[in-house]
């Protein structure tokens, strides 16, 4: 089971507020693939093209870091038995434009993350059942 588009867009977004995967496309060939990347998710509609320049920037960081920018192994939320209708009562850090998966749970207390892309702040809202 692979990663959703969405999956990889919040993972891309986590990268765009650290510098190391621009600095490791700095003056290689992957670094007019990093910009177009980045410009598309900030623009809010990346196009048919950004999977796959994903995929790229995450295998070169793979081969640089000994792991990419994507989380190993895709999460999933199935409601226990009995509980079908009714969402799971935790609320899930989430993109303010809709365009990617948000980035994990709201816990008590914490300052909400921003946005790599956009630079806004990330809106609590329920993990959907």
């Amino acid at each position: 089971m692979g990663l959703a588009l969405a999956e990889k867009l919040a993972a891309f977004c986590r990268e765009l507020n650290e510098d190391v995967l621009a600095g490791m496309v700095s003056g290689t060939d992957l670094e007019a693939t990093y910009r177009r990347a980045a410009a598309a998710v900030r623009s809010g509609d990346p196009g048919p093209g950004i999977e796959a320049d994903l995929d790229r920037l995450d295998e070169l960081m793979r081969a640089v870091e000994g792991t990419g920018f994507y989380p190993d192994e895709p999460r999933a939320y199935r409601p226990l038995d009995g509980s079908r209708g009714r969402g799971p009562g935790a609320l899930w850090w989430a993109c303010p434009t809709g365009l990617c998966a948000g980035r994990g749970r709201v816990r008590p207390q914490q300052e909400p993350p921003t946005c790599g892309a956009l630079g806004q702040v990330l809106r609590p809202r329920p993990l959907a059942p």
